[in-house]
């Protein structure tokens, strides 16, 4: 089992930021935004569920990722290594 210790981050720092926190962040929204108006859940338990949901796809992307970089895929422009600290944060 690889745990991501391979990971580069030469100046891949913004880029990181960007690919992690906004996806997450648009994910929680629209899973509050549906708990409120559907289920009727006050705004803290729906960040919750939110936040807690957006977290699922991590057994799902990782895999797949290392896969690739173990492939030759994204090496170069480090694609690979963005996606996979993107999804762990």
């Amino acid at each position: 089992m690889q745990t991501g210790l391979s990971l580069e981050f030469k100046g891949l720092k913004v880029i990181q930021f960007l690919f992690a926190i906004i996806p997450t962040l648009c994910e929680t929204a629209m899973a509050a935004t549906i708990a409120i108006t559907f289920l009727g859940f006050k705004l803290e338990t729906a960040l919750m569920l939110g936040f807690a949901t957006s977290g699922v796809n991590l057994g799902v992307t990782i895999p797949n990722m290392s896969e690739l970089h173990n492939l030759g895929f994204g090496r170069r422009s480090g694609i690979a290594y963005i996606l996979i600290a993107a999804s762990v944060i």
